[in-house]
């Protein structure tokens, strides 16, 4: 199902299909509808969260990190191109010293599958030098049940964290390694803290870029955009000041 917008551009298309700024426009709206929608936030896992079952029997705990500093993701697809993420230390600091409701879930599910959430206690987050510490006493219910049984297996062993970021809450550079070319996008500051989750898989995946669209948000595949087209006219600049240089020699 096609965005309004990109129903409009396709009109536009069809009257003058020479205009390549049309089909730019075209394949970044559908990059975005791709991935998972407007008004979303992103979510990213954690590759070493060391989730376990603390506590005593009949209170017990479940400890870890949803999010470590300074540690690359896995490679994403962004927009034209690839891109690898990492956290800045301090990046949750101003959030969390707002005092966030966010909601502790199992494969960033809601409704019965809601195990914690800051404003009752059962949840705790905090930022230590490691990155963003969790703990979760889960809720006397069937999934929370289950879900202490699974990390306490090893069953579930992984993190992940919603988020928004506002639009100058990370930045990008180049890089290349043995498998080409991608960008790297450094989260600074994080926005909004929406939930974090335990989750059977990663979330690195093409879907873990999903498009956060509001005013006061911007997704990674618009950000990646942004800073391309910044990157261009930049390049552009130069070439015409090269140019108009030439032919006053």
């Amino acid at each position: 199902m096609a965005s309004p917008k990109d129903a409009t551009i396709r009109v536009k298309l069809e009257c003058d299909p020479s205009l390549p700024e049309f089909v730019e426009e075209v394949n970044y709206q559908n990059e975005l509808f791709r991935q998972g929608g407007r008004d979303q936030p992103e979510r990213r896992s954690c590759p070493v969260t060391e989730l376990r079952v603390a506590g005593d029997d009949d209170k017990p705990v479940i400890e870890g990190y949803a999010a470590v500093f300074d540690s690359l993701s896995e490679r994403m697809w962004g927009w034209k191109g690839e891109f690898r993420e990492k956290i800045d230390p301090g990046a949750f600091a101003d959030v969390l010293a707002r005092g966030p409701d966010v909601r502790a879930l199992i494969d960033h599910q809601t409704g019965l599958d809601t195990v914690g959430r800051t404003k009752n206690g059962s949840l705790t987050l905090s930022e230590d030098e490691r990155g963003l510490k969790m703990r979760l006493t889960p809720a006397n219910t069937q999934p929370g049940r289950d879900l202490l049984t699974l990390v306490r297996d090893g069953t579930l062993d992984q993190m992940s964290f919603a988020f928004r970021l506002d639009k100058k809450g990370s930045s990008w550079e180049d890089a290349e390694d043995g498998n080409g070319e991608y960008a790297i996008r450094t989260i600074h500051k994080v926005s909004s803290l929406e939930d974090v989750s335990i989750v059977t898989y990663p979330a690195y995946p093409a879907t873990t870029a999903e498009v956060n669209h509001r005013e006061r948000g911007m997704s990674a595949v618009e950000s990646m955009k942004e800073w391309r087209d910044s990157q261009a006219r930049e390049a552009d600049k130069d070439l015409r000041l090269r140019t108009r240089l030439d032919v006053c020699r």
